[in-house]
């Protein structure tokens, strides 16, 4: 395992009527509330197996749920929280924390149960040629971000980042 890669798993608490909206009319509020807990439980997992560094738990809206607890004694990672923001304000957060002190960071949401280990070491392998490296999705969007630094965002006049 490499101290300078940290994988840092996003994660909302599994509250029913909160998380996997969209599959609640098949599955239920409870149903897509325990599915989202498994999805959490199995991209921690695949974490741990890819080897490539500490795995960080970062949690909203906060690390303080009894889940969130219970996932960092059952896998003995690192708990932290989102914090405030849309996504891409805590997923900026969460990358200028870690590479902040020189530690490469992947950045992973809890929702692509087709996410395996090999694939993660491969994005960790990408960042010794790349400063940034993106997972596609089928769906158009990513699957992860991993990157060896935050890049300066421009606001608009708004005062939103692009």
């Amino acid at each position: 395992m490499s101290a300078d890669t940290r994988i840092v798993v996003l994660a909302k608490a599994p509250v029913a009527g909160l998380v996997k909206t969209r599959l609640a009319p098949r599955l239920g509020a409870e149903g897509a509330a325990r599915l989202h807990a498994e999805l959490v439980h199995r991209t921690l997992r695949t974490a741990l197996d890819a080897a490539v560094g500490p795995v960080e738990l970062c949690a909203a809206p906060s690390h303080q749920h009894p889940f969130f607890a219970a996932c960092e004694r059952e896998h003995n990672i690192a708990l932290s929280g989102q914090g405030e923001g849309d996504l891409g304000d805590r997923m900026a957060r969460a990358i200028e924390r870690v590479t902040r002190s020189g530690t490469r960071v992947v950045l992973l949401g809890a929702d692509c149960p087709v996410l395996d280990a090999a694939y993660l070491r491969g994005a960790v392998q990408a960042l010794d040629r790349c400063d940034v490296v993106l997972g596609p999705a089928e769906d158009g969007g990513y699957v992860l971000v991993a990157a060896r630094r935050l890049a300066a965002a421009q606001r608009d006049q708004s005062g939103r980042r692009h």
